[in-house]
């Protein structure tokens, strides 16, 4: 498996786990290697497995033992040697990424900025919008453009709509679906109760060093980069 462009590596601490040295750079961190084209991600745990990426149901109630048995591609183990780090994924031939400190106090690895990412505090409360989308190319002169932007509320309340534009030679068609209810963010973890009675679960974190920690400019929402309008 070779890496992306972009990644984000996600390192936390599992139950019953103890923390070896080759864990220790980042034990229950987060951090990102950035190059606004494309992102991988990995998850980091501390007995010195990885799974490449994220599970849209949170984090911390994630089954990583049951993943590794059904999903041996996508999972391996890390070591790490210095500022060296190597990843081998099943049974595959391993590769290794380096990092590099910069003066000013700034991480890279591979070349890329390599940026802290945090989980979020229990029950802490979000106040306004974030917004993210892509374009997916479906066929000749034909893309589906994805959008999705969820509002939060100081109250606990949230409004969630996505909405898919498919475009090309013939006139544009859409779809939007709206979600409302409550949520509740804890760790890397965001829980949704919809007024419908369904309660989803995804997996969160800051993206970037927020000015204000309660209110981050930048979130990862299920993989998606989602900016603070």
């Amino acid at each position: 498996m070779k890496p992306h462009r972009c990644a984000l590596l996600l390192l936390i601490l599992a139950p019953g786990f103890a923390s070896p040295a080759a864990a220790a750079p980042f034990a229950r961190e987060v951090y990102c290697q950035s190059s606004f084209k494309s992102q991988s991600f990995f998850i980091l745990l501390p007995d010195g497995h990885v799974r490449a990426g994220l599970p849209k149901g949170g984090l911390e109630a994630f089954d990583f033992a049951k993943d590794r048995a059904e999903n041996p591609k996508i999972t391996g183990v890390y070591a790490w040697n210095g500022d060296q780090l190597t990843f081998t994924f099943g049974g595959r031939a391993p590769y290794t990424w380096t990092r590099k400190r910069m003066p000013n106090g700034d991480e890279e690895m591979q070349g890329f900025m390599w940026i802290k990412e945090r989980p979020f505090a229990p029950d802490q409360k979000l106040d306004g919008t974030y917004e993210g989308g892509g374009s997916v190319g479906v066929g000749t002169g034909t893309s589906v453009i994805a959008t999705s932007g969820c509002t939060f509320r100081p109250d606990g309340t949230f409004t969630w709509e996505k909405s898919a534009v498919t475009s090309g030679r013939a006139a544009a068609a859409g779809a939007n679906v709206l979600l409302s209810g409550t949520y509740s963010l804890a760790g890397y973890t965001f829980t949704l109760k919809n007024h419908d009675g369904s309660t989803t679960s995804h997996t969160i974190c800051h993206h970037f060093k927020p000015k204000d920690p309660t209110q981050p400019a930048v979130v990862v929402l299920d993989g998606r980069l989602m900016t603070r309008k």
